[in-house]
């Protein structure tokens, strides 16, 4: 299978945002996946989290990877706290229980789902 390359700029994104009890408070813009452009097994997003800000404990039916792009924080994964950095990488397998949490900064992280799309991804909240 072949196709053009797609480009897609993240000024051009739209932001979208979380700010309820279950799921916690970050932004997100959605990058790559089928709703906004041409993609096809694969979700890209960046999530932006300012300080305080916490992404509340989840799971997913299928894998997550998480690049920190910028600042710091931590993924609450299981019963663990993983302090993670610019430059750092994780790997979420299908069915842990984590969050996200920046207390002290700032931090982006680029996540990726094996997925069509954003909305095939479902959230489980494990305080909804």
């Amino acid at each position: 299978m072949t196709g053009a390359v797609v480009h897609i700029r993240e000024a051009d994104t739209r932001l979208d945002a979380w700010d309820d009890p279950a799921r916690g408070r970050v932004n997100f813009r959605t990058l790559v996946d089928a709703e906004h452009g041409p993609s096809a097994s694969i979700v890209q997003g960046i999530v932006e989290m300012r300080a305080g800000q916490v992404e509340r404990r989840h799971h997913h039916d299928r894998p997550e990877t998480g690049y920190v792009i910028e600042g710091e924080g931590f993924l609450l994964a299981g019963p663990d706290r993983v302090a993670i950095g610019a430059g750092d990488a994780v790997f979420v397998p299908a069915g842990l229980i984590h969050g996200w949490s920046a207390p002290d900064g700032p931090m982006r992280v680029l996540f990726t789902f094996a997925a069509d799309r954003l909305s095939d991804v479902p959230y489980h909240w494990e305080n909804a």
